[in-house]
């Protein structure tokens, strides 16, 4: 069995990193909200040893093994099973097949509500998605979802393309929905004799107007984000646009469209590496470390935080990825809610670590002591 002394040598696995040990032995991660506007300052730079990215592949492999067996974790001083997104798609199946009352349903949409909010999953949104659209949600809701995904999910560089497709064949369909609909209308207005034949005209173009723009405003939206279906987007744009309209894409969609790609390039080498299906080996969570440092020095904050989520629902127990990623939030992206939501879950899935613990404790302590 796993000693508390060989559990102890385990959370050293980033060696000569000055500002974390800087961090643990003078206690100053209460400045990590500092507005000083030095990078170094703010930022720690993400470095491993061979040997110690092996430690870390240890105690993935115990976990990923065995997630249900008491005794594996137990070794690990674990009293809590941390569910990865193969335990929530276990969980999904199972509802699925015995679902048949409201109480199922409302199951089955919670722990998809409870899978979006513990690891970034492209395809766990789509499938939310599919199950919201198919319990019969209203038009409003079901596009607070979507956009809810793309907050979440539509910067991933190599798969968040799909649900951009996804929201815009949603409200594609409303647009031939609303077409199917506005004759029926018409003819009822002018049956009833309620509103005249110009005003008429009006509400319909104004309702059919709208619901067009929506649909532009996605293509456009996502030709301007780096992502791998960039020439298919374009394309499909192209040709939707010239069945709406005479011209062609504007300028600035195209010089938006232009600069996305320039960016998708640079990440090309990234992708390659981190591709889905490669094993949660230390030669991935290197790369995922390399990824990360690029994403810093050239990224916004939201590419930042994407890929740090895209690493963390890899190697969910890797304390020292929680640890950069929440000292990133905290000193860059500065939001309460989701630097609180990253330390809920780095400390659930590595609660052995006890620096986790506390840099959580700071967090909520520098948070009360904020003007109400």
């Amino acid at each position: 069995m796993t000693t508390k002394k060989d559990m102890e040598m385990q959370e050293q696995p980033f060696e000569d990193n000055d500002e974390i040990e800087k961090d643990e032995e003078d206690g100053e991660g209460d400045d990590m909200d500092s507005n000083e506007d030095s990078s170094s300052d703010d930022e720690v730079e993400v470095t491993a040893s061979k040997e110690s990215l092996e430690e870390m592949m240890q105690l993935e492999k115990v976990l990923r093994d065995s997630p249900y067996d008491y005794d594996s974790h137990i070794k690990v001083r674990f009293d809590a099973i941390f569910y990865d997104e193969s335990i929530y798609w276990e969980f999904l199946d199972l509802v699925f097949n015995v679902a048949c009352s409201g109480e199922d349903l409302s199951l089955i949409e919670t722990i998809f509500e409870k899978a979006c909010s513990d690891y970034l999953s492209v395809s766990i949104w789509l499938d939310r998605l599919r199950f919201l659209e198919a319990s019969g949600k209203d038009a409003a809701t079901l596009r607070q979802h979507y956009e809810n995904a793309l907050t979440s999910a539509g910067l991933h560089v190599s798969q968040g393309h799909q649900i951009w497709s996804a929201f815009r064949e949603f409200e594609t369909k409303l647009v031939e929905q609303e077409h199917s609909e506005k004759g029926r209308a018409a003819q009822y207005l002018q049956d009833r004799a309620l509103v005249s034949e110009m005003e008429r005209a009006k509400r319909l173009r104004e309702e059919g107007y709208l619901q067009m723009e929506r649909v532009r405003g996605l293509f456009q939206r996502q030709l301007a984000v780096p992502h791998s279906d960039h020439a298919h987007t374009l394309e499909a744009y192209t040709s939707w646009d010239a069945s709406q309209s005479a011209s062609p894409p504007s300028a600035d969609v195209l010089k938006a469209y232009s600069a996305a790609v320039l960016k998708l390039e640079a990440r090309l080498q990234h992708e390659a590496v981190v591709a889905e299906g490669k094993e949660p080996d230390a030669t991935l969570l290197a790369a995922y470390i390399n990824y990360i440092s690029y994403e810093q020095s050239h990224g916004n904050p939201a590419q930042v935080q994407c890929i740090f989520e895209r690493a963390v629902a890899t190697f969910p127990v890797t304390h020292e990825l929680w640890r950069q990623y929440t000292h990133y939030l905290e000193g860059k992206l500065r939001i309460a809610a989701v630097t609180r939501s990253a330390y809920a879950r780095a400390v659930r899935n590595c609660h052995w670590v006890g620096s986790l613990w506390e840099a959580y404790m700071r967090f909520e302590e520098s948070q009360q002591a904020l003007p109400q």
